[in-house]
């Protein structure tokens, strides 16, 4: 067994030969290239047993020999793919299960229906050409660029991606030599393996889903490593709702990927006070500009969605509601296409980059301000103070909460939604079900506050549309008489809602 470490990125097959001629890649060359052709064979059973507990197995072939290699409990974010990995040569095309004997696999192919089910799925065919890197710092990697296809039966998709695989040193070299090649090359992080391309194939599935997750987080973790890992957490999401969203398939990724993006910056905000100054500087300027890139397609999506739908069913005979309607949708189409193009971008890839190789780096810590008593402190310390302040915060903004004003109200939307996250970042520090039930209490206040929001940016919309056509006049009038309603319905169900979240305890406070 092994740890694999490697960054993945994809390229147009007509730049991989700019990729092998890249004057970046002589100096740090330890080899000259070398290439050979790779079929591998992808097992599994008809109900797919083994990726659904989260493993791929396959057979290569590589020149006279077959290994079988088995994948699986990794995790990817920023194109960085970290998996274990259980290799062994076998004499052939087909998988030796007694090779297993000792991994995470033995149980599951222990049952007989799946060992003896067990039949080629899909085949990965295609041309590597590798050579060692070697960097000033002593890093050494292994850089690949593979240029073939995935097969089934009936279907082909062709690939072509750049893996830099670590053998030793630090991962941050390879952010920083993809970052500089990107400069020049169309490069894209690539959060897919082909194991998940082809099953996808297979299945005929969508990109994964990806929503927020708790951190990987331990009792002994110290300030430092809760930062990295929910950044690191936070970029994850980003990265794994990508394909969907630029697929455009459907709006749920990218409001996952807003969600990831407000997630990370409420986590820079949580630990700005211990960092020194201008440490976060690298990450919040380009993660400020990508959400504002993507909050307008985000703010169509909700509009043409979820608000003007129950309008429409209310007043079906409308003529006036049904254009408002096309014009809205032909605004969130424009939106849509520029929120993709600003993820295909390479500011965007540069980005993701960037926060890869900060992270990977550590930087902040050799600052001069630096406070590392505070970095290498405690967690369950800082989080416990970092609720305690945030919590204290939402029962300010929130007194007499039928009373507020709109601003006031969107300030304690703010405070609940800062309060949520870190609750939602710290919770592996403590008990599940305090943790659990203090978010639940909390999610429906912010469900409330949120209706309330969305009938405001609702409002704003109309008048968008009525400016751009005044045609739209009577039946943006209508809508938003309609939102007015939905909005006072909300406001009375605030007061009760907050009352409940009062009665929630606050879970860290709780033995850990």
């Amino acid at each position: 067994m092994q740890n694999e470490l490697e960054l993945k990125l994809s390229l147009a097959p007509g730049d991989a030969a700019k990729l092998a001629r890249h004057p970046l890649l002589d100096p740090l060359s330890a080899s000259r290239p070398a290439s050979r052709r790779l079929t591998s064979v992808y097992y599994d059973t008809p109900g797919f047993a083994l990726w659904t507990a989260g493993y791929a197995l396959r057979v290569r072939r590589v020149g006279r020999r077959w290994v079988q290699t088995a994948k699986g409990e990794g995790r990817v974010a920023a194109g960085l793919h970290q998996r274990r990995e259980w290799e062994a040569p076998v004499a052939g095309s087909n998988p030796d299960l007694e090779k297993l004997a000792g991994t995470p696999l033995e149980k599951i192919l222990g049952a007989p229906e799946v060992r003896e089910s067990l039949a080629p799925v899909f085949t990965t065919e295609f041309r590597r050409t590798t050579r060692e890197l070697a960097f000033a710092d002593g890093t050494r990697a292994e850089l690949a660029v593979d240029r073939g296809e995935v097969r089934t039966d009936g279907e082909r998709l062709p690939l072509c991606e750049v893996e830099m695989e670590l053998k030793a040193g630090s991962p941050a070299r390879l952010f920083e030599l993809a970052l500089a090649l990107q400069k020049t090359l169309p490069l894209r992080l690539e959060p897919e393996s082909k194991a998940e391309r082809g099953y996808r194939l297979v299945q005929g599935t969508p990109p994964a889903l990806v929503k927020a997750a708790p951190p990987e987080l331990g009792a002994d973790s110290t300030v430092n490593d809760g930062f990295r890992a929910i950044l690191w957490n936070c970029i994850g999401q980003l990265h794994a709702n990508e394909p969907g969203m630029r697929e455009g398939r459907d709006p749920e990724y990218l409001h996952q990927m807003r969600v990831a993006l407000r997630r990370m910056r409420s986590a820079l905000g949580t630990f700005s006070k211990i960092m020194p100054a201008g440490a976060l500087d690298p990450a919040r300027a380009d993660l400020k500009w990508l959400a504002g890139e993507l909050g307008p397609a985000r703010d169509w999506d909700v509009f043409v969605g979820e608000i003007l739908p129950p309008v429409l069913a209310g007043f079906p005979a409308h003529r006036g509601l049904a254009a408002l309607l096309d014009a809205a949708s032909a605004v969130r189409a424009q939106c849509g296409a520029h929120a993709r193009e600003t993820v295909a971008s390479a500011r965007y890839q540069a980005l993701l980059l960037t926060l890869g190789a900060w992270l990977c780096n550590e930087s902040w810590r050799s600052l001069p301000e630096a406070r590392s008593g505070t970095l290498d402190g405690p967690l369950a310390e800082f989080a416990a103070a970092v609720l305690d302040r945030r919590y204290r915060q939402v029962k300010k903004r929130g007194r007499r909460a039928a009373q507020l004003t709109p601003e006031q109200r969107h300030l304690l939307r703010i405070a609940a939604k800062k309060l949520r996250y870190a609750a939602e970042f710290f919770s592996p520090l403590y008990r599940k079900r305090p943790a659990r039930d203090f978010v639940r209490a909390l999610s429906r206040l912010q469900d409330i506050l949120g209706a309330l929001n969305d009938a405001v940016t609702g409002k704003a919309l109309l008048v968008e549309l009525v400016a751009a056509d005044a045609a739209h006049s009577a039946a943006a009038d209508l809508a938003t008489g309609w939102l007015a309603g939905s909005g006072d319905e909300a406001l009375g169900k605030l007061q009760r809602t907050w009352e409940r979240f009062g009665e929630a305890q606050p879970f860290w406070k709780s033995k850990i």
